[in-house]
């Protein structure tokens, strides 16, 4: 199963980001289909890494993630070698004030991040505030076959306004 194959990689992407954000290194969180255990050929890896001191600018930022891509093209290759699956390493780099705010991507991650890296538990704070206020909402995960969706509000009325 590729899931088992995957740690190699995700122990050398944890100490490359040790090595590149030192102690402005907050947390790193596995989520998607590699958090999941359904990881298939075709699936990425995806990582959000919070850090202080990020550059503001997107296009530096997309920088430091072409950089780590390199840097992990050895590990992506030998995963290659043992597994067939050569995945996209998709990183989203966000600074603590940026990862306090609720992103649309959470609703997925509250069930299925794995927190690889979280100093003094700064992520499971932020996944626990998003949790505590989706089910005050009413929010529910709505299964169509194999795909979902997220019913954001459970007595919604068109035109209400509401925050996550």
């Amino acid at each position: 199963m590729i899931e088992g194959q995957l740690q190699p990689l995700l122990d050398s992407c944890l100490n490359l980001l040790r090595r590149e954000f030192g102690p402005d290194l907050v947390s790193v969180v596995l989520y998607g289909s590699a958090a999941r255990g359904t990881a298939g050929s075709d699936s990425d890896v995806d990582l959000l890494v919070v850090a202080g001191g990020l550059p503001g600018d997107r296009w530096e930022r997309a920088d430091i993630v072409v950089r780590l891509n390199m840097s992990l093209e050895g590990d992506l290759d030998a995963l290659r070698r043992r597994t067939g699956w050569y995945p996209y390493l998709s990183l989203l780099l966000y600074t603590p004030d940026e990862a306090a705010r609720f992103r649309r991507i959470y609703l997925d991650m509250v069930e299925e991040a794995r927190l690889l890296h979280d100093a003094d538990g700064f992520f499971q704070v932020v996944l626990d505030r998003a949790r505590e206020r989706m089910r005050q909402l009413g929010c529910e995960k709505v299964w169509v076959g194999k795909k979902w969706y997220w019913r954001l509000k459970a007595d919604y009325q068109p035109g209400e306004e509401f925050e996550l």
